[in-house]
């Protein structure tokens, strides 16, 4: 992932190198460019916002980031919300693109897929990001955290907690003859 301030240095560099290989032509009618323009014309250029292309299980959590980034312009974002059956055969088909062919920046990765993702190369480690931003990750739940990491290094954050309810008519079961499932072994049975 680039950051501003790698953005700013390759377009100073850029702008450096294509003044410095026009510098000596004949018929280059413009004056020499000065450092002072260079910096400001790559200042200009670097105010132009970066575009990332996320990709995103569909539902309410999309269409809630969908609302939220409409009044985000440091970044033109879009977010390519799948439904979850496809979600993770797309990503993979972007992993394994060329650059440049609509490629994702920003992954929503469940995290039973993210081992395979971290082994495949296909994910970046964040924890340059983590500390550059102050972010406090004690905020999550240890085991939760803890799913995103490998080999020491963070490869994503939780999102969300699920919680599995079972819910049972205790009449019904009384009717049939059967008692409240203590264990999956009971559950099963009944």
């Amino acid at each position: 992932m680039w950051n501003k301030k790698r953005i700013v240095g390759l377009l100073l560099l850029l702008v450096v190198v294509f003044s410095v290989g026009c510098k000596g032509k004949e018929n280059d009618v413009k004056e020499e460019t000065t450092e002072t323009e260079v910096t400001e014309e790559a200042t200009e250029v670097a105010k132009e916002p970066t575009s990332l292309f996320v990709s995103r299980w569909a539902g309410p959590h999309a269409d809630t980031q969908k609302e939220i980034i409409k009044d985000y312009t440091d970044s033109m974002v879009t977010i390519d919300d799948v439904d979850y059956g496809n979600l993770k055969q797309k990503q993979i088909l972007s992993f394994q693109s060329r650059p440049g062919d609509g490629n994702y920046d920003v992954v929503w990765v469940n995290y039973f897929w993210m081992k395979e993702y971290v082994e495949n190369g296909y994910l970046l480690p964040i924890d340059d990001y983590i500390k550059e931003n102050g972010l406090d990750t004690s905020m999550y739940s240890k085991s939760m955290m803890e799913s995103c990491i490998f080999d020491s290094k963070t490869y994503g954050l939780p999102t969300f907690a699920q919680t599995l309810i079972l819910t049972y008519d205790s009449v019904a079961l009384e009717n049939a003859g059967l008692e409240v499932p203590k264990t999956t072994d009971d559950l099963i049975a009944v």
